[in-house]
Parts: structure tokens; C-alpha cells; sequence
């Protein structure tokens, strides 16, 4: 099993309305065009990240915040993680992947732990777990 935690901050844009995404990046700024991000001002390290996610395994990326919790999980598939990193629930595989076949997305979110959160621009506790895919019960 592997783990790599970070902190992050809502935004008073956020509103993890995508259907088939989630994000969360590093820049402070967020316009509400962006509609699959969660949490900005990441601070998070893009290697350990992906150390913590090897291709193939499975993964989990739980939200902490005084309001609540959310998680998601999927198969680790990470490309081109760097200031931002994206969660799908598609196979796609394109950069800034770090997750796909996920079993949620924005839209997903507790609203009341968006809508607390972006109301007082709250920090969150971020911890990706990772663990080999299970093979199934030994015969």
C-alpha cells in the first residue's frame, strides 16, 4: 500500500458541477468556467503523487474538511501530473490523468461540503491510498 497526503483550499468559484471529472490544481485562481475543479491551491508534489499512484493499482482520493468527507476511487493511470491532476470516470488517458474508470465525479460531491466549503474558502486534508489490484480469493 502506498499513501501521500496534501493540503488544499476551496474557492469561492467552485462549483464541481462535471459529470465526468474531477480536479484539482495548484493555481489560486479559478474562474467559474471551471466546472470539474474541487479544490485549488494544491499544494501537492507532482512525483510524489505519482509515486503513490502507480499504473495499474487501485487508488482513492479522500477530502477532509471541517465539513465533511468525500472520496472517489479508480485504477491509478497517471500521464502528465504536474500543477493540476485530473480524476475520470471514462478510460481516457489524456495528460494531466492521474485516475480513470473513477466511481465519481464533481457533480458527485456532497453539495453541502462545496457549498460550506467555497462559502468560507476552507482548507481541506487531501490523501491519495493506493494498493495492488486484487487478483480475487485464492483458490
Amino acid at each position: 500500500m502506498r499513501a501521500y497526503a496534501f493540503k488544499a483550499k476551496f474557492h469561492a468559484n467552485v462549483q464541481a458541477l462535471h459529470a465526468t471529472t474531477l480536479e484539482v490544481t495548484c493555481e489560486e485562481r479559478l474562474t467559474p468556467r471551471g466546472d470539474c475543479v474541487l479544490l485549488t491551491s494544491s499544494g501537492h508534489d507532482p512525483k510524489k503523487l505519482v509515486e503513490a499512484c502507480p499504473r495499474g493499482w487501485e487508488g482513492a482520493l479522500v477530502v477532509v474538511t471541517r465539513f465533511g468527507s468525500f472520496w472517489v476511487r479508480g485504477t491509478c493511470a497517471p500521464r502528465e501530473v504536474g500543477c493540476s491532476f485530473v480524476i475520470r470516470k471514462s478510460s481516457s488517458e489524456a495528460p494531466r490523468t492521474l485516475m480513470v474508470g473513477a466511481d465519481k465525479a464533481a457533480r458527485e460531491v456532497p453539495r453541502e461540503l462545496v457549498n460550506k466549503g467555497r462559502l468560507w474558502g476552507s482548507e481541506a486534508l487531501v490523501i491519495l491510498v493506493s494498493r495492488p489490484r486484487s487478483r480475487g480469493p485464492a483458490v
